[in-house]
C-alpha cells in the first residue's frame, strides 16, 4: 500500500496506539475525518486512505452543523469505536485496521444537549461520555 504525505490542517485531533502503530483521527473543512497512521505519537503521520475515513455524505450520518472532533475509543474486548460530530453524536465500529469501519453510523441517545468535543472512557466497569453542552 503506498502511503501518502499527510497534508490536511487538522484541529481537535484524537490519537491511539495499537498493534504498535499510532492512529491519529481529525476533521477536515468541518465537513470530513480523516485518519493518519505513524510509528510514533508524534508522527512522522501519513494519509494511508488519501481520503477522509467518514465524512457528512457518508450512509448513516447525521449532520446538523459541523462533523468534528473525533473521539477514538478501545474497549476491554478490543473493539474500537470512532465518535465525532457536532449536535449529533455520531458513532462508528473501527475494523482491526483502524482505518476502516463496519458501514453502519449510529447516533447515540441521551445526549439531546450535545454540543461538540465528545469523550468517551471507562471506569471501574462504567461507560462514560463527556461532552460540551449547549446551554439553554
Amino acid at each position: 500500500m503506498e502511503k501518502r504525505s499527510f497534508t490536511w490542517r487538522a484541529w481537535a485531533p484524537d490519537c491511539i496506539e495499537r498493534n504498535g502503530k499510532y492512529y491519529f483521527y481529525y476533521p477536515v473543512d468541518a465537513g470530513k475525518i480523516g485518519v493518519a497512521v505513524g510509528n510514533t505519537p508524534y508522527g512522522a503521520f501519513s494519509d494511508p486512505l488519501d481520503s477522509a475515513l467518514i465524512h457528512t455524505h457518508s450512509r448513516g450520518v447525521v449532520c446538523e452543523r459541523d462533523f468534528i472532533d473525533p473521539c477514538v475509543f478501545i474497549d476491554d474486548d478490543g473493539q474500537a469505536y470512532l465518535y465525532m460530530g457536532q449536535l449529533v453524536v455520531n458513532a462508528i465500529r473501527l475494523n482491526g485496521d483502524m482505518i476502516s469501519y463496519d458501514g453502519e453510523v449510529h447516533q447515540l441517545e441521551g445526549t439531546d444537549d450535545f454540543f461538540e468535543a465528545v469523550w468517551m472512557h471507562k471506569y471501574r466497569g462504567k461507560y462514560y461520555l463527556s461532552y460540551a453542552a449547549v446551554s439553554g
